[in-house]
């Protein structure tokens, strides 16, 4: 074999491989993602809240599951209805924006479940683990100059 061919085949392999990690990388944060087939810990929004008010809110949660998935179903529902209509050849802006409109809904509705979760456990909540609260600055995205 030719130094030029060694080469190719190189490229090839490397290629091969990095496929290879990005199929089973997807695939792992796929399956993390719907572990348990419509399981979603929704409580994540609640990073800065200590562990006892993120596991209340779990609870409650999961006491409102079928709220949740019916709120997480709309979503879904409002997402794709949008794509759909961004694929379309002939797009249509009236529908477009219709269908945008229905995904910030179907957003607001899912947040609004997660905060009355939220609440309901803030609520249960001892002062001491209120007072532990970290608040948003450490997962904040703007600069710390910035209001």
């Amino acid at each position: 074999m030719t130094m030029r061919h060694w080469g190719i085949v190189m490229v090839v392999a490397a290629l091969a491989i990095s496929l290879l990690v990005n199929v089973f990388a997807l695939s792992f944060i796929a399956g993390r993602w719907s572990a348990g087939g419509s399981r979603v810990d929704a409580a994540a929004f609640a990073l800065p809240y200590p562990e006892p008010i993120r596991a209340a809110t779990r609870e409650v949660l999961r006491e409102n599951r079928v709220e949740v998935i019916a709120a997480l179903a709309r979503l879904r529902r409002a997402r794709l209805a949008m794509f759909e209509e961004a694929r379309r050849p002939d797009i249509d802006r009236g529908a477009l924006d219709k269908a945008m409109a229905e995904v910030r809904a179907a957003t607001t509705a899912l947040q609004e479940v997660a905060q009355a979760a939220l609440a309901k456990a803030l609520l249960a909540a001892s002062a001491q683990e209120r007072a532990r609260i970290s608040g948003p600055a450490k997962f904040d995205l703007l600069p710390e100059n910035q209001p």
